[in-house]
């Protein structure tokens, strides 16, 4: 680990229009933000844990755990068309981080994702010499068999998804597809750079199960959460 020089980082916006102060909730005495500090600092992977925050409430919660550093987000990146990504580069080329070969991102809204995950996934990454590894859960429904209407003058007619012919396709002979969520983002640092994306050319998925998968966005998560927790 120590020559891969790899740092974690946790994005923490204080606003959030669903679930006002979202990321502060707390679920079993602990918040959000508090669920994915844990999970990063039991990993004991990281040369580095960052909290990168607008609020200064959030960025309170790095003195709960030991060698965390809190980093005030300016305003440009607190917005709501801010993306992680651009918080993710600017985290990579400050002076402090340089020196940080890969980096792993974490999102506060995966309160199930677990140490256990983080060193898994980052065990996938390393010993495949992967550029990314992201973590991703299953699907509900197979968008090969996923269609939507067309209306053009007054005419409809219904048309597949994905450019394929969805009867030709039985379920086993289709893909093995999965969703991103948000849970563990690996990647290296030169990648990053050079595509700004953790998808790509030699990125891998981690496959977790539909429960740990839960990504905490309408409140009705929060109680599914509170429950599973």
């Amino acid at each position: 680990m120590k020559n891969q020089n790899c740092i974690a980082i946790i994005t923490a916006r204080g606003g959030s229009k669903r679930i006002p102060n979202k990321n502060l909730i707390k679920i079993n005495g602990l918040s959000l933000v508090g669920h994915t500090l844990k999970a990063a600092a039991d990993a004991k992977l990281f040369s580095q844990i960052i909290l990168s925050s607008d609020s200064d409430l959030i960025l309170n919660e790095v003195k709960k755990f030991k060698n965390v550093i809190a980093l005030k987000r300016n305003s440009k990146l607190a917005s709501d068309t801010a993306k992680s990504m651009d918080v993710v580069l600017e985290i990579l080329n400050h002076p402090d981080f340089k020196s940080a070969e890969s980096v792993c991102l974490l999102q506060p809204t995966s309160p199930l994702r677990t140490a256990k995950h983080i060193r898994d996934c980052w065990n996938l990454f390393q010993s495949t010499g992967a550029s990314a590894a992201v973590s991703a859960g299953p699907i509900v429904s197979n968008p090969f068999h996923m269609v939507y209407q067309q209306t053009q003058h007054g005419q409809h007619r219904v048309e597949p998804v994905l450019e394929s012919n969805i009867f030709s396709f039985r379920t086993q002979d289709t893909p093995e597809i999965f969703a991103l969520n948000g849970a563990i983002y690996f990647a290296t640092v030169k990648k990053l750079k050079k595509d700004r994306s953790f998808i790509g050319k030699d990125a891998l998925i981690y496959k977790m199960n539909l429960r740990d998968s839960l990504d905490i966005d309408e409140p009705t998560d929060l109680k599914l959460a509170r429950k599973l927790l």
